[in-house]
């Protein structure tokens, strides 16, 4: 249980780093002259770094975590990637922040941050991904971690857009993809998992009206539907992006949870 939780931890503080550096790497590439650079960074780097590292301590042996990196491809192996990547483009980018060097390079880094940040929650949804479980036989579910991250991005530059009074909106395409990324992929993953073997519309009934069904509706409303609100509607308190980004990093860690609790017991991993 305990591991549960750590996994769980690492995901929602994984998330909230996606939507700081996301945000801070769009600020950059705007050319936002108000938005603390510097702070916001080094927030989502610790976000990250967090959880990660609550992760590893709770493992028996979490120097054979570093395994991973030889397997390339497989879920951990980009959570691990990820968290490299972005801490250590974090750490240059801080080294050229306090040197006064603000040019193009330091730029450059702010996006590698981001871009591992997003990698790290990539790795997540893809470790979820396994064929011949029923409740995880779905690429959807690595389109749903990464909508959740997205609208994080999205929301969290809102936020800061609004509060430093910067003159710049959120950009259209980006309003929209993280205002629909997430409830496509969670539509996708239902049907998918409706029509893909008679014992999995067992599963999919414990999250519409069974057992786990709060968690599951309590994620639809308040970290998918609300996001994607706070994203599309003319509301202009300035802490409806901050109440946004929170919400979609929490819905990953429920979205996670659900995934745990849906999935099928060991005699039904063969059925397929």
């Amino acid at each position: 249980m305990s591991n549960d939780f750590t996994l769980l931890l690492f995901v929602v503080l994984a998330t909230l780093s996606s939507g700081l550096l996301g945000s801070a790497a769009l600020a950059v590439v705007r050319g936002s002259a108000r938005i603390p650079q510097k702070a916001v960074v080094s927030s989502g780097a610790v976000s990250l770094a967090l959880g990660a590292g609550v992760s590893l301590a709770s493992l028996g042996h979490p120097e054979l975590f570093l395994g991973a990196l030889s397997h390339f491809g497989t879920g951990i192996f980009w959570e691990l990637f990820g968290s490299i990547l972005c801490l250590l483009s974090t750490a240059v980018f801080l080294v050229l922040s306090f040197r006064d060097d603000e040019g193009a390079a330091s730029k450059a880094f702010v996006v590698l941050a981001a871009a591992g940040a997003f990698i790290a929650v990539g790795g997540v949804g893809r470790s979820f991904v396994m064929p011949w479980r029923l409740a995880w036989a779905s690429w959807s579910i690595l389109g749903v971690f990464l909508g959740f991250a997205l609208s994080s991005a999205a929301c969290q530059f809102l936020f800061l857009n609004r509060y430093f009074d910067e003159s710049q909106g959120l950009p259209i395409w980006l309003k929209g993809l993280g205002a629909v990324l997430c409830p496509v992929s969670l539509i996708w993953y239902a049907v998918s998992l409706e029509f893909s073997a008679p014992e999995a519309g067992e599963i999919l009934s414990r999250a519409v009206a069974g057992d786990i069904s709060p968690v599951s509706w309590a994620m639809t409303v308040f970290c998918v539907l609300v996001p994607a609100v706070c994203l599309t509607a003319r509301i202009k308190n300035r802490y409806v992006g901050l109440l946004g980004a929170v919400l979609s990093a929490l819905g990953a860690g429920a979205f996670q949870y659900l995934l745990l609790s849906l999935d099928a017991p060991a005699w039904q991993f063969f059925v397929r």
